[in-house]
């Protein structure tokens, strides 16, 4: 059963249409990742969803109630925004408390309610401290333990991550998830980083131009994007796309005619598109072997993994996922082949033409 709904909703400024139709339905405890590129509609979406923004037309409901024309103090969720917004001059405990304090809680039930909520966020031995003594991270906790003690039936989340460094980034995701699993309440999270919404969502909803391209578990979108758009967003790092004719089965890319597997490409398709390949499905080789050739451009090494960008003849470039020992060096003409079965094409509109299985591997 739907918890949050929205149900055709549009948000306009003026006379420009920002939000086009938006249908969602998130159910309970559910942790529904909202990504898109910069002007996609995210934050207006998730502000309308907190009453910060007024629906121009349609409706959004929580838990049953139609929230949509309620104040955001009374819609019982709480918000975590890009900055922490804390009282500077406060301790941490002033600042988890604030809100109880201000709904005349019990002093018993508020520093009960404060230490459960510190003792979660490992925020305990810091209570006595003011923001400025504290580290980013810490403050970010601080942020979102402020909203935990209220109970809330909904959580939203702006870019919480985007302020802080990478190592931190990493540090915080885990805790964001072990969160959801503790509280088990329902979250909404906005994001222009696809490797959150990978991480943390169960459900991710793709943006573009205030329209959903498409929504549904992280690896459904991974596996089988609906479009090229999302086929390029979706994963680290970006899909390597080619211009392609489909014939049938087999397809011509950038001088290479390749016969894909049987069932890939439903139906006897004839078209004029692209065809991607992710740079974890292509390898190198000798030139001899490779399904295209090229010239190695920058070898960029991460440590286990290394990106190797390779020019072809006709000036197209491919990214290559590698390994971080590899022996290539920049200027070396190198091979690529990649595994068919990973191929994604599309029509010339941009529109996905195959299909592949979505069966993940189980430990034993």
């Amino acid at each position: 059963m739907s918890y949050l709904k929205l149900k055709n909703v549009k948000k306009s400024f003026g006379e420009i249409e920002i939000i086009h139709g938006v249908d969602l339905d998130v159910t309970e405890g559910e942790f529904c990742v909202f990504v898109g590129p910069s002007g996609c509609g995210k934050s207006t979406l998730l502000r309308l969803i907190a009453g910060l923004e007024t629906v121009s037309s349609g409706s959004v409901s929580l838990a049953g109630r139609d929230i949509t024309e309620v104040s955001p103090s009374q819609r019982d969720l709480a918000m975590v925004f890009q900055s922490y917004a804390l009282y500077p001059h406060k301790t941490v405990r002033q600042n988890l408390g604030f809100a109880l304090m201000l709904a005349k809680t019990p002093k018993d039930e508020l520093d009960r309610q404060v230490n459960e909520a510190a003792e979660k966020l490992q925020l305990t031995p810091l209570l006595d401290r003011k923001p400025g003594e504290l580290s980013g991270g810490q403050r970010q906790r601080v942020a979102i333990g402020r909203s935990i003690v209220r109970k809330p039936k909904l959580f939203l989340f702006d870019e919480p991550l985007s302020n802080l460094d990478a190592a931190l980034r990493v540090q915080m995701r885990i805790e964001l998830a072990q969160m959801h699993q503790q509280l088990a309440t329902t979250m909404v999270y906005v994001t222009h980083d696809q490797v959150e919404a990978m991480t943390l969502a169960n459900r991710v909803v793709v943006l573009r131009d205030g329209i959903v391209e498409q929504q549904g578990a992280p690896m459904s979108l991974y596996l089988n994007p609906i479009n090229r758009f999302v086929a390029g967003f979706m994963g680290t790092p970006k899909m390597n796309f080619m211009d392609a004719s489909v014939d049938g089965s087999v397809i011509s890319a950038e001088g290479a005619s390749i016969a894909l597997p049987a069932g890939l490409i439903a139906g006897d398709v004839q078209s004029t598109g692209s065809v991607g390949f992710r740079p974890e499905h292509m390898e190198i080789c000798n030139p001899e072997q490779g399904l295209w050739t090229g010239e190695v451009l920058v070898l960029e090494r991460m440590g286990g993994d290394a990106y190797c960008h390779v020019k072809l003849a006709s000036g197209e470039v491919l990214l290559v996922r590698t390994h971080g020992r590899v022996d290539t060096r920049t200027g070396e003409t190198i091979g690529i082949r990649t595994a068919l079965d990973e191929a994604h094409v599309f029509d010339g509109n941009g529109s996905t033409i195959s299909q592949r299985s979505e069966g993940l591997i189980h430990a034993a």
